[in-house]
């Protein structure tokens, strides 16, 4: 027979497991509990945030979210001498796993971190620097070099690309930018299916491209990075950036933010924060699969940028998986 203090804990576990299936959590939830409760070793839990999956985003690429960050988790364990266990879950779990220890760091995009309860009470360990260096990159709004387009307030009543659901860049800062324009989404033209008064989404950047090119779209948002990496010139199939003008660009945000538990221990907080200030010298390449050549201290602009998403975003929207790159 069990007593007091072995049933509390079994309890404890059983209702962590059922939250987990309920909230459709692929994570470690069950470590993070045997954490808490001393019941196993200590691994490092990482949260990977992601968001709900729209079923026509839904992609043989994303069956394993977690790929990407291997060797990054590996790298993450030799440099702090602990077992990295990755947790996958969605923005409301966030911060309350923080905070309880479920999780002792989290990756997650400027828009989660936005959409977090309350991401002033939250430290942010560190942010991402992209492939070509860069702290911090906008999208930019492109319209057809002969279309009319010449502002954002040409956009009223007009149909407008934007990327996946919830993306910082081409969804999130693209309506801040709009907003500041004067533009709600109810001013734009917007879809009648698949569901009726949507913006009109595109689950990368070709194509976004590709509508505004045939002008099924009066204009539409590409991340910087995607329209560097357009052509100078190109074919009626495959315009290249000689067919566009930029019309505008939204404010620059990180690819990614790193957060930490208040409960993660000292020593093994600043192994991870060396760890990642220091991992342009030391562990690139291992980096390069999720999109990153380095890490920085966050600044005052950054997170300021970071946190103004906030007057655009709603808690937990249900949107495509959008993993932190």
């Amino acid at each position: 027979m069990m007593n007091a203090g072995t049933a509390r804990w079994t309890r404890l576990l059983v209702v962590g497991a059922a939250l987990g299936a309920a909230t459709g959590c692929r994570s470690a939830i069950g470590v993070g509990l045997l954490n808490l409760v001393g019941l196993s070793e200590k691994p490092l839990v990482l949260g990977v945030v992601t968001e709900r999956l729209d079923a026509a985003q839904r992609s043989a690429e994303l069956l394993n979210p977690i790929g990407p960050y291997n060797d990054a988790m590996n790298a993450l364990g030799a440099a702090t001498r602990r077992r990295v266990t990755p947790s996958v879950c969605f923005p409301f779990q966030t911060q309350p796993n923080l905070d309880v220890g479920l999780y002792h760091l989290a990756v997650l995009t400027p828009c989660q971190f936005a959409r977090l309860t309350d991401p002033t009470k939250v430290e942010v360990m560190a942010t991402a620097i992209d492939l070509q260096g860069r702290a911090a990159r906008p999208a930019l709004l492109i319209a057809r070099d002969d279309s009319p387009i010449k502002a954002c307030e040409d956009l009223r009543g007009k149909v407008v690309a934007f990327g996946p659901k919830n993306d910082s860049r081409t969804h999130t800062a693209a309506l801040m930018l709009l907003d500041s324009h004067g533009l709600k989404p109810g001013d734009l033209s917007l879809e009648v299916l698949p569901v009726p008064g949507s913006l009109k989404h595109f689950p990368n950047a070709n194509g976004v491209v590709k509508s505004v090119n045939n002008r099924s779209s009066a204009a539409g948002f590409v991340d910087i990075a995607d329209w560097e990496a357009l052509p100078e010139t190109g074919s009626a199939d495959a315009p290249g950036r000689s067919s566009f003008r930029i019309v505008a660009e939204t404010v620059a945000l990180p690819n990614h933010l790193i957060l930490r538990s208040p409960t993660l221990d000292e020593t093994t907080t600043e192994a991870a924060r060396a760890f990642f200030l220091s991992v342009s010298e030391h562990n690139r390449e291992a980096m390069r699969p999720i999109g990153v050549s380095g890490y920085e201290a966050p600044t005052p602009d950054v997170m300021e940028t970071c946190l103004s998403l906030r007057a655009v975003v709603s808690a937990d929207s249900p949107a495509s998986l959008i993993l932190p790159q």
